[in-house]
């Protein structure tokens, strides 16, 4: 249940996953009825700036982007990056792009960050499901859902490894 504290009702149809649904079970569900071409995951929790989603889905003008990964801020110190979405590092790894990483570079001018965008040298592979804008036809293209081969804590970068290749 959600009590719609921003009055989103207009804008947003609100759905109830079963009892017990995990982030990727409920996301899919959602995914099944959604009627937009863009898909904006938000995680509980997480607190947005006024136009977030506007910057975010501006650089859907682009039509080779297929996600955009937002800059997450530390709620407390709103000058420290707490990620800009997933990058592999040079032993293979998934990392995520972080204040170590992304401060110190302009990124507040757009808060967002497509998936072709390099910092520091490293290519954004993809954006965390916390806080994440997808095109829906490129999800459309792998199979219209959220992968689940690698459980919750890795799905996100699998989908963000399938979009790019």
């Amino acid at each position: 249940p959600y009590d719609d504290p921003y009055e989103l009702g207009g804008e947003v149809r609100f759905l109830q996953a079963p009892p017990r649904s995990d982030m990727l079970a409920a996301s899919n569900i959602a995914l099944g009825q959604g009627e937009s071409p863009f898909i904006h995951l938000l995680s509980v929790g997480m607190a947005v700036t006024p136009q977030w989603a506007d910057r975010a889905l501006a650089r859907f003008a682009d039509p080779h982007i297929a996600a955009v990964a937002p800059l997450i801020y530390d709620v407390a110190d709103q000058t420290t990056i707490l990620s800009g979405g997933w990058e592999y590092d040079r032993s293979g790894g998934p990392w995520q792009l972080g204040a170590t990483e992304l401060n110190g570079h302009d990124q507040r001018e757009s808060e967002v960050l497509p998936l072709q965008k390099k910092s520091a040298g490293r290519s954004i592979i993809g954006p965390l499901y916390q806080a994440a804008f997808y095109r829906t036809m490129a999800l459309e293209l792998l199979g219209g859902r959220l992968p689940t081969a690698c459980g919750t804590t890795w799905s996100d970068v699998d989908l963000g490894l399938m979009l790019h290749y």
